[in-house]
This record gives C-alpha cells, structure tokens and sequence, in this order.
C-alpha cells in the first residue's frame, strides 16, 4: 500500500497529488495500483475553512473510495488515525493475499 502525503500549506494539493501519481506509473513496479490512502498533512497551519477547500480539492481527484486522513506531524493530530487507516488497509491486503503466493511478492517495497 502507499501512504501519500500532501502538504497542506501548498496552493495547489490537486496538482500536487497529481504530480506523485504521475511518478508511480511511470516508476512501474505495480506502485500506482497499490491501495492508497492519501494524507492532507500540516493541517495545523490550515484554519477550518483552508482544510475544508483544500479536503473537497483532494476529493475531486483521489479516486472513489480513496481514504483521505487529516494529520499534522508538528502536533501530532491525526496521526493515530492515519496509522490505524493503514494498518487496517495492510491486514485487509495481507488477508485478500493469504491464499496466493505469488501475492506475497508484490507486497516488497520498492525504493522511489
């Protein structure tokens, strides 16, 4: 699976979400189709309404189902959340693949 972290204090999260999307596929190794959950991170330094336009930017271009966690590493926020997101999307992959081993082989992370 892949955690994506997008900074919140950019202008443009979309695009820059967009930019590290592009980068897997062209990467290869099967990253782009990995399970994702994408973290909108320093939200800290967002008021409520920069965080809520910059949630709905994000919507607009995950696709469906995509977990979007809100988290701050400066404070901490968020980040059980999007620690029990992940271990909950890895055991879920693991339980998909227990019967497949060739499965098993795709779970090595690949430096990017």
């Amino acid at each position: 699976m892949v955690l994506h972290l997008v900074d919140g204090t950019l202008e443009d999260v979309a695009g820059a979400y967009r930019t590290i999307r592009e980068e897997l596929a062209e990467y290869g190794h099967g990253l782009a189709e990995k399970t994702e959950i994408v973290g909108l991170n320093k939200v800290d330094a967002l008021d409520p309404e920069a965080m809520s336009i910059k949630c709905r930017e994000l919507r607009r271009v995950v696709p469906a189902g995509t977990q979007i966690c809100l988290l701050s590493g400066a404070t901490g926020t968020g980040i059980k959340n999007t620690v029990e997101a992940v271990f909950d999307a890895l055991s879920q992959a693991r339980s998909d693949k227990k019967d497949d081993p060739e499965a098993a082989l795709s779970s090595v992370v690949h430096p990017v």
